[in-house]
């Protein structure tokens, strides 16, 4: 799939059309996973999700067309978005959820300690400011695409307890969507990376939009 999605971004085709092959290319890794995993009983299983991230790594550094490539997520992104969350909420089980979110509570915990381990000790042994190492866990606490799309196959695979883990996991990456977008801006501010927003900034802005 980074072969083809490099020779389409290559390509002159419209961008509409690129982005187009570049969904079919993911459908079409999808099918062919389920297909070997059917016809040999399992003994071949491809993970699609992981081998679409390979993909799209490959095609992010490998290839020259990587504006390219951006554009057509651009274009691709938010119509796909809307159909993956809505099937990801659409398969909350309340009812499990009740009876599981102190679980929940406890890995969503657990997460956040595991960043501030690790970003102290690679930033330890980095040698990077030990004043950036301390907040540099807030950076890493989004978490969304890969983990729920994980938890849905779990669900299919395992029909017995999967839809209670895929609950689970699924609560868990809405707890860290709530609270990694601030974290991670507060983080950027507090690095230097972005400039805290000011009420003289508004009108600012509105005129350079205006301009352009």
């Amino acid at each position: 799939e980074g072969k083809l999605l490099e020779f389409t971004t290559a390509s002159r085709m419209p961008l509409a059309g690129k982005s187009f092959l570049m969904v079919f290319y993911g459908f079409t890794v999808f099918f062919m996973a389920e297909t070997l995993r059917e016809r040999t009983s399992s003994i071949i299983d491809i993970e699609p999700l992981l081998a679409c991230v390979l993909a799209s790594v490959l095609a992010t550094n490998i290839t020259t067309h990587r504006d390219e490539y951006q554009a057509m997520l651009d274009m691709v992104l938010p119509r796909a978005n809307i159909v993956f969350f809505t099937l990801a909420g659409a398969s909350l089980a309340i009812n499990t959820l009740v009876d599981t979110y102190w679980l929940a509570m406890m890995l969503f915990v657990v997460r956040l300690c595991a960043l501030w381990i690790g970003t102290q000790v690679g930033g330890y042994m980095a040698s990077l400011p030990q004043d950036h190492s301390r907040i540099r866990w807030m950076a890493f606490v989004t978490q969304a695409g890969v983990a729920m799309g994980l938890a849905r196959q779990v669900s299919l695979i395992f029909p017995t307890w999967g839809p209670s883990f895929a609950s689970m996991v699924i609560s868990v990456v809405v707890l860290n969507e709530m609270l990694g977008p601030p974290l991670f801006r507060y983080s950027l501010v507090r690095t230097g990376e972005a400039k805290a927003f000011e009420p003289s900034d508004g009108p600012e802005l509105k005129s350079v939009i205006a301009d352009k």
